[in-house]
């Protein structure tokens, strides 16, 4: 109970801590000015997905098996992650909000996605550390 009630709130301190970090990029035009600003939003945007898709995993599996192993934990989080972090391309273009090339578009794609993975993989190895299948 107790790490489930951590999680929950790591789970929504991460998200007000990445709505605020673009609230504050849209206002301050980051992610055009800075480059790479959009990369470190990517992974917390990842680890935040990941997490999110382990708790959720942890609550259905808890009710169906015992402890779920590492290696489960890793595909639903890495999973889970790239599932959100496709999603998240899609409405981006979907939406018109891309401003680049079609040259350039491919690889910022795959950088966003790339990053949104390694956040996955942070979150699962978060998760095992913190022996959150354990968890009741």
């Amino acid at each position: 109970k107790v790490k489930k009630n951590k999680l929950i709130s790591l789970l929504c301190v991460l998200a007000v801590a990445i709505a605020a970090l673009h609230v504050l990029a849209m206002r301050y035009n980051l992610y055009f000015s800075i480059w790479w600003f959009d990369l470190p939003m990517h992974l917390l945007g990842g680890f935040w997905a990941g997490l999110l898709t382990i708790f959720y995993f942890l609550v259905w599996a808890h009710r169906k098996f015992s402890t779920p192993s590492a290696r489960s934990l890793f595909y639903v989080g890495v999973g889970g992650t790239i599932i959100f972090g496709s999603l998240w391309e899609l409405y981006e273009y979907a939406f018109g909000f891309t401003y680049f090339t079609e040259s350039s578009y491919a690889l910022d794609t795959a950088l966003d996605i790339l990053m949104d993975l390694c956040g996955g993989i942070v979150a699962v190895l978060y998760a095992i550390r913190n022996r959150l299948s354990e968890a009741s």
